[in-house]
């Protein structure tokens, strides 16, 4: 059960006055009555910032975006479609559309990654894995329905430029700035990343949520809950696959990966989708993990 809105429209507005005016500060205590305390828990990997709200032992997430993010739309359309799934995304209490902040359910700090990071058994570790695959498939099966009806999410597929802006920033930033590699053969680099984009995107289009790893499965009273799903679109089914099964967090071995993978083609099946071409579809689980780990 969701926490109960307990904040004012009078303190929302004070909180979010405070967080957007002093950016660079990360806690708030705020002199209300009761006094309520703000503390920033995480930037993530773009500009967006979370904040925990608590007053009197309660508490919910502050989530604020920079001016003119164009993934705050996706956001609100992404969380409206999992949740009319019945999927375990944040309850929003409040949108403050000209702020571009939510506030929404406090979904706790315990993390798949962290869960299995504290030592667990492999049947533990079998176990929430198979929960985690159960959820993805309504996701991807039932999210490619009903994503039809969501004009923004409609249009939002991964394609082949999408793919190639993927690899072309993983060779800039990353091999280039980064690593400091000079590369001798550009062209035939950026030949190879064209021909993975093609055989990615030629795949049929389910829907994905893009980030589907262990740091933003969320486990609250022993469910999975899902979180930072603003870059969800319409691709392969094997990206999302990919992106938990060969997670750059949590390494999984290769009985334990196969095994996995045979549980998550079983539900598939049991949803009516056969993979009759299994060659291929381990092709692509491979060429998606390629693209996904060059991303992540």
């Amino acid at each position: 059960m969701a926490t109960v809105f307990f904040l004012s429209p009078a303190e929302q507005e004070l909180i979010l006055a405070s967080v957007v005016s002093q950016p660079a500060k990360n806690f708030f205590s705020l002199a209300t009555q009761p006094p309520i305390t703000v503390r920033l828990i995480s930037g993530g990997g773009s500009d967006r910032r979370f904040f925990r709200v608590i007053k009197e032992g309660e508490s919910m997430i502050l989530m604020v975006s920079p001016p003119g993010d164009r993934d705050f739309a996706f956001y609100l359309e992404t969380g409206e479609l999992l949740r009319s799934l019945k999927i375990g995304v944040p309850e929003f209490y409040q949108v403050i559309r000209n702020e571009e902040a939510i506030f929404m359910e406090d979904l706790g700090e315990e993390s798949l990654y962290s869960r299995i990071k504290s030592g667990i058994r492999e049947s533990e570790l079998i176990f929430w894995y198979q929960k985690v695959l159960e959820v993805l498939v309504e996701i991807q099966l039932e999210g490619a329905k009903r994503c039809l009806a969501y004009p923004l999410l409609r249009e939002r597929v991964f394609d082949y430029a999408t793919l190639r802006w993927e690899t072309n920033y993983f060779r800039e930033n990353f091999l280039e700035r980064f690593c400091g590699i000079l590369i001798p053969d550009k062209f035939g680099l950026d030949k190879e990343f064209a021909a993975l984009a093609e055989k990615v995107a030629a795949e049929p289009l389910y829907f994905i949520h893009r980030d589907f790893q262990s740091q933003n499965l969320m486990i609250k009273d022993e469910q999975i809950r899902i979180i930072d799903f603003q870059g969800a679109r319409r691709g392969l089914l094997q990206y999302d696959l990919a992106s938990i099964l060969k997670d750059a967090y949590v390494v999984l071995s290769d009985e334990t990966r196969n095994k996995l993978l045979e549980f998550y083609l079983e539900k598939l099946k049991e949803k009516g989708v056969v993979i009759s071409d299994q060659e291929h579809f381990c092709e692509m689980f491979v060429l998606a993990g390629l693209q996904r780990n060059m991303q992540a």
